[in-house]
């Protein structure tokens, strides 16, 4: 027998791994985007932050009729 060499035969370009290649990019994008949005909306509950007014919030009324429930009970 003598001894023969075999090639292989040529391929058609691989879509499968381009299709994969695209899916894995995209995937990875979304993964960095989540973290960058986590990381800008965690709340920071340290205390090294200025607060962003020195004013304490005013009471709330207490008591009487509020003007639309006023004007609705005068006969």
């Amino acid at each position: 027998m003598p001894a023969s060499s075999q090639t292989m035969p040529a391929l058609p370009p691989n879509r499968r791994g381009i299709v994969g290649q695209w899916f894995a990019l995209i995937g990875a994008l979304i993964a960095i985007a989540v973290i960058v949005a986590l990381i800008v909306t965690w709340p920071d509950h340290g205390d090294s932050s200025p607060q962003a007014s020195g004013q304490t919030p005013a009471p709330a009324k207490q008591g009487g009729k509020t003007p639309a429930t006023a004007a609705a009970v005068k006969p």
